[in-house]
């Protein structure tokens, strides 16, 4: 098994595959994300095993050409798992560099920001509030 990511939140290793099941509220909402999954499996050249009873979506993931899970099954899973909304937490990168300089020393990254409060509207931003 290829061990340079973690398991995607939400999913288990069940007989050497990635494994979970959706539930949604009708048999229409568990086919469109299927559909969904589809178009992410075709981007990919990965394709799952799977299942679908009614409102239930049942997937399974492995690389058969590796006959093991691979990241390629863990890319998918965190993928699918974001297409209802689950943010992935960023798998740990062992080049990264954490330095800590103490609460006394801050660090900025780009330009200071603007002290005018913004606010999003529909077309974009607006300048908030006058200035007196």
């Amino acid at each position: 098994m290829d061990d340079t990511t973690h398991t995607p939140g939400g999913w288990e290793e069940v007989g050497g595959k990635l494994h979970r099941e959706f539930s949604f509220a009708d048999f229409s909402e568990a086919f469109a994300f299927m559909a969904r999954v589809a178009l992410l499996a075709e981007k990919a050249d990965h394709h799952p095993d799977w299942s679908n009873s009614w409102s239930t979506v049942t997937i399974d993931l492995v690389s058969h050409d590796a006959g093991a899970i691979t990241d390629r099954d863990r890319e998918l899973a965190g993928a699918i798992s974001e297409l209802i909304g689950e943010r992935q937490p960023r798998p740990p990168d062992p080049h990264e560099v954490i330095a800590d300089h103490g609460p006394a020393q801050q660090l900025r990254r780009g330009p200071r920001p603007a002290r005018r409060a913004r606010v999003r509207s529909a077309g974009g931003i607006s300048p908030g509030p006058p200035s007196r």
